[in-house]
């Protein structure tokens, strides 16, 4: 029987192992938890500003609308109208960001101590996800995503499908990590020029060809007004006051697509260096992240005033 010395240089050896442990532990906790809350927190701003520009979009072109109608003779004219951002339009950039968000919760769940069958669901509900983006992206047509782009997402999409979907369970967050982050940023990559480059024809294109169509048919209303004799200056003053109003609030849609590749750039360079999750430059880089996301919600509230 060992004696009771004995006893307790092994006990102080099992907590000083146990502490060692923890210590190791912690940093990659704290890392991966703070990047997976980042990345959804992104995801989540980004989808509200896409819903943010359908609505204003559809309030200014029913607004330029209501006056042709009013002077239309015809008594059987149509109300309804179609919208330039269409739900089709919206579905993939949604879809992506969605993706990206359950990606989030899979690197959360990894670090978590949810049980093996709840992660396990998690990775697939990542994986499925993924496999929806990448035939949204595919055959969306009338999303006018550029076709070179939907080809490079649907193949990152794909891959990253089939790792979250068939893999073993992995809580080892830096080999996941490894075995996604091209795929990850080649799909980022791709939606950042969509979002962000006038120049692929894309998102940024359509909502800034949106912008310029919309200002020149709020001056050709604010004239018609101004020439028609029945118009009151208070009505006109109104009119011209409601047209600058729906203006700004399309030029600031266009400022908020502009935050969003800054913080894509960032979640790729967070997510890259969860390849050392233990280092202090990794929660420097996710801190970095978390700053740019900030600022994107900043840009979407402002969109609500």
């Amino acid at each position: 029987m060992p004696s009771p010395k004995a006893s307790l240089r092994r006990l102080i050896v099992v907590a000083a192992l146990l502490a060692v442990s923890a210590c190791q532990s912690r940093p990659t906790t704290e890392a991966v938890s703070e990047f997976s809350q980042t990345l959804k927190n992104t995801s989540t701003s980004v989808q509200l500003g896409l819903d943010e520009i359908q609505r204003l979009e559809a309030a200014a072109s029913d607004a330029a609308a209501a006056e042709r109608i009013l002077r239309e003779a015809d008594p059987n004219i149509q109300l309804d109208r179609a919208g330039t951002i269409t739900d089709a339009v919206i579905a993939p950039r949604r879809d992506f960001f969605e993706a990206l968000s359950k990606y989030a919760s899979s690197l959360g769940a990894a670090v978590s101590d949810d049980q093996v069958d709840k992660v396990r669901a998690q990775f697939a509900a990542t994986g499925q996800a993924f496999t929806d983006l990448g035939g949204r992206v595919a055959a969306a047509s009338e999303s006018r995503f550029p076709a070179d782009l939907a080809a490079v997402v649907a193949k990152a999409a794909s891959n990253l499908a089939a790792y979250m979907v068939e893999a073993k369970l992995n809580r080892e967050v830096p080999k996941i990590v490894a075995a996604t982050h091209r795929d990850l940023k080649a799909g980022v990559d791709a939606f950042k020029a969509d979002l962000g480059d006038r120049e692929t024809g894309g998102f940024r294109a359509i909502l800034h060809d949106l912008v310029e169509k919309q200002v020149g048919q709020e001056k050709k209303l604010i004239l018609i007004l101004k020439a028609d004799q029945r118009t009151s200056q208070a009505v006109l003053h109104r009119a011209i006051l409601d047209a600058q109003a729906r203006v700004r609030q399309l030029r600031r849609s266009e400022r908020m697509l502009d935050r969003i590749p800054a913080a894509l750039d960032e979640l790729l360079s967070a997510h890259e260096a969860l390849l050392r999750p233990k280092e202090q430059s990794t929660l420097a880089k996710i801190q970095a992240f978390a700053l740019r996301a900030k600022e994107l919600r900043w840009a979407v509230d402002g969109l609500r005033l």
